[in-house]
């Protein structure tokens, strides 16, 4: 499968240099890559403003350079993400997939009972960013969807398209969580979402091991030798 890599970094305050710390791995991998750098600007708001709208970044990517991305299989993947295996498949009843989704109750809207994650209790109904979905705004009848993590998620071209049409200007200028907002719009507009098998991607940072695979959230440089025999 052909995919154009969408790779969301920003500039290192310490080097003054785009913080690149895992595409040598990327490019090892799959030498055959197609792959854009995406540098986001600092936001007067600040770095959790940052954060949590990384899908501003892309939209405004997406929006003047969509035309010079020719593949239909796009990978959006932050800087932290270590990828030392090949790109996975995107199966044919999706368009978009990430490690987990979530699918919003409406018949409890408004009666969130937020829960971390890590506690044994939790159910997705508990999710903490379901909070934010009156900021949404949507119509009765339609659901919020999550999927995590915004650190790799796979889609097709189509996705991104829909997520820059201008009837979706006021939502994406609000402070929304990507995870919440991005899959939200999509299902909306009837794209087909769900999982895919993506072990070492987490909402936490996770320990690289010894097996191939996707790393998810990794900040520090992994040596080109590290997977060696």
């Amino acid at each position: 499968m052909d995919y154009t890599v969408l790779i969301l970094t920003h500039i290192d305050k310490k080097t003054n240099k785009v913080l690149l710390p895992h595409l040598d791995w990327l490019l090892k991998s799959n030498p055959e890559i197609d792959y854009r750098i995406i540098v986001g600007e600092d936001s007067i708001y600040g770095k959790n403003y940052n954060w949590r709208n990384s899908d501003q970044v892309l939209r405004r990517w997406w929006k003047e350079n969509a035309s010079s991305v020719k593949n239909d299989n796009i990978a959006v993947i932050e800087w932290d993400t270590l990828i030392c295996c090949e790109l996975p498949q995107i199966s044919e009843d999706y368009d978009l997939v990430g490690a987990m989704k979530f699918e919003e109750n409406i018949k409890i809207r408004g009666k969130w009972k937020p829960m971390r994650m890590k506690d044994p209790r939790w159910t997705q109904d508990n999710w903490m960013w379901w909070t934010e979905v009156p900021k949404l705004n949507l119509k009765q009848e339609k659901k919020a969807v999550g999927l995590i993590s915004f650190g790799a998620m796979f889609m097709k071209k189509q996705v991104l398209n829909n997520f820059c049409l201008p009837c979706w200007n006021d939502v994406c200028s609000e402070n929304i969580l990507s995870e919440l907002r991005f899959p939200t719009l999509a299902s909306i507009c009837g794209f087909k979402i769900g999982e895919i098998n993506l072990p070492f991607v987490s909402w936490t940072d996770v320990t690289v091991g010894k097996q191939k695979g996707i790393y998810h959230s990794v900040d520090y440089p992994i040596s080109l030798d590290y997977f060696l025999d």
